[in-house]
């Protein structure tokens, strides 16, 4: 009887550190499911408007119409493009006309919101890329299968956007069980169980879709160990927390998380630059800041070696934070002599919310006894994008005169009117684009048309992993300024920067803002 007595208390406080992890597991699904739908949502309204342009114009395939649905599409952030659908075919789209048309099959069916639906339809005229099309009063919307779903979650969340009538997944990320979509109540929005899984549906009625994020239950024992180890009676586990503890600590002294930890302490990292060149000039116009790991056996890691283990375990803000100030203490000599210079560092999306790195800007300024133009940052397409970095955290830090690139780009979902609603300074064309440069791939003509918008726009262009002669003559010729690889230097040490400058006559930079995206 006494040790059921004593056993009372556990279980109870046991139960309850199993409903808290439930519920911390709820939420979050809750919150990823309603992102998709208020996603999933404009881009069905900005269907819906581009349907009823269309059909209020009339517009056919002529030159006439041509140039319209290519203005539709510009002006859309959701969607890749819009057509014209006769006789069950694609007569024509903004990527052009077709003179046999595209047949499009059966499909998935109309929706309740007379709406018909096609997954994964391959379009020939944009590269063979897939996408989503959705037909009403004889024209057509394309959709980018993955653009509504390519939002920051864990890896072993599932997330789909579902149409309610007839219900059918329009576009999915990770194993989508059929049993999930067959439990989906139409409008209806709730967290469920089904089997091993814990599912959330966040419906929007008026738009006849739904969005679902799913994990394994297992989460949720994550969490319960959490809320456990605090929720039990001190006195009675003591032992208990002992061995735990223990075995804890000899963990982490062996982990990777702890070996991270442990270099950061002890001083393993270091800062490389790559020089980034006025290629017209020749001349070292600015430099990135690389992060290097000399382990203690000598050996030195990329960073994609260590970067997505710094991600994982929620260490990239600590990263930075080392970056900026190494960055501020080696640059310190080289602004003062070269103030013209300018210097990159990169930003992952936890470095903008508040609270992060982005809020220490202004001190890295001072201790590198700069201003603001003299720093460069670089965040990826994707944080571009991603919902939790405001549009309004990117112009602040424009209006305070650092300026704001976007990474590899072309990797992603951007297209024109993203660029043109999120102001950024440039883009760096990623070495994927560069590399194709002078061959036969198909990937040649998407760097073409990243110059071409870049030069549209006004935007500054750095052209990223510059190998080979015959690249930097392209890019010569094409009008780029900027670029950096290993052709024109590989990353240096700072002293070996500053020589480098010094050795110039001149050390202008010709990265500067222009007015049209102040």
């Amino acid at each position: 009887m006494l040790a059921l007595s004593a056993c009372l208390p556990i279980g109870g406080a046991l139960i309850f550190a199993y409903h808290q992890a439930l519920d911390q597991e709820t939420r979050y699904l809750s919150s990823l499911s309603e992102e998709i739908a208020r996603r999933a949502s404009a881009t069905r309204s900005q269907m819906v408007s581009a349907f009823e342009e269309l059909k209020k114009d009339n517009v056919q395939c002529d030159s006439a119409g041509l140039a319209k649905m290519q203005g539709i599409t510009i002006n859309s952030t959701y969607l890749q493009g819009v057509g014209v659908f006769q006789d069950g075919k694609i007569a024509c789209s903004s990527f052009g006309m077709l003179n046999q048309g595209i047949s499009l099959g059966k499909g998935q069916g109309r929706t309740a919101t007379g709406i018909q639906a096609w997954v994964d339809v391959e379009m020939p005229l944009a590269h063979k890329r897939k996408f989503n099309i959705y037909e009403r009063d004889g024209y057509i919307t394309l959709v980018h299968p993955g653009q509504v779903i390519d939002i920051t979650a864990r890896p072993d969340v599932s997330l789909a956007v579902i149409v309610s009538k007839p219900k059918f997944i329009a576009r999915s990320k990770g194993t989508v069980l059929p049993e999930w979509i067959s439990a989906y109540q139409p409008n209806e929005t709730e967290t469920v169980q089904l089997g091993a899984f814990l599912v959330s549906y966040h419906a929007v009625p008026e738009h006849n879709i739904a969005g679902l994020a799913a994990s394994n239950q297992y989460s949720v024992w994550q969490h319960f160990a959490a809320f456990a180890k605090f929720l039990l009676p001190i006195g009675l586990l003591a032992s208990v927390l002992l061995l735990i503890g223990t075995t804890m600590l000899v963990r982490r002294n062996s982990g990777a998380k702890a070996k991270l930890l442990a270099a950061l302490k002890n001083k393993e990292f270091f800062l490389l630059y790559q020089p980034v060149y006025d290629i017209q000039t020749n001349q070292c116009v600015g430099a990135e800041a690389l992060m290097r790991w000399q382990r203690q056996d000598g050996v030195i890691d990329e960073p994609l070696l260590f970067i997505p283990a710094m991600e994982k375990y929620g260490l990239m803000s600590v990263v930075t934070e080392f970056v900026m100030h190494q960055a501020a203490r080696d640059m310190h000599p080289i602004i003062q002599q070269h103030p013209g210079f300018r210097l990159s560092i990169n930003f992952s999306p936890n470095d903008m919310v508040a609270g992060g790195p982005v809020h220490k800007l202004p001190d890295m300024i001072k201790r590198m006894g700069a201003t603001p133009c003299n720093l460069i940052i670089e965040i990826t397409e994707r944080s571009a994008l991603d919902a939790t970095m405001t549009r309004q955290t990117i112009q602040d830090i424009r209006q305070s005169g650092v300026s704001i690139m976007v990474d590899d780009f072309g990797t992603g979902y951007s297209n024109l009117a993203t660029l043109q609603s999120i102001h950024v300074d440039g883009l760096k064309l990623d070495r994927i684009f560069t590399e194709s440069i002078d061959t036969t791939s198909p990937t040649h003509t998407v760097a073409q048309s990243i110059i071409q918008m870049a030069q549209d726009l006004n935007l500054h262009l750095v052209a990223e992993g510059v190998e080979t002669k015959a690249q930097l003559e392209y890019l010569k010729a094409q009008g780029v300024i900027c670029a950096q690889g290993f052709l024109l230097s590989r990353p240096i040490t700072a002293e070996a920067l500053k020589l480098l400058l010094d050795e110039q006559a001149n050390s202008s930079c010709p990265i500067t803002r222009p007015e049209s995206v102040k």
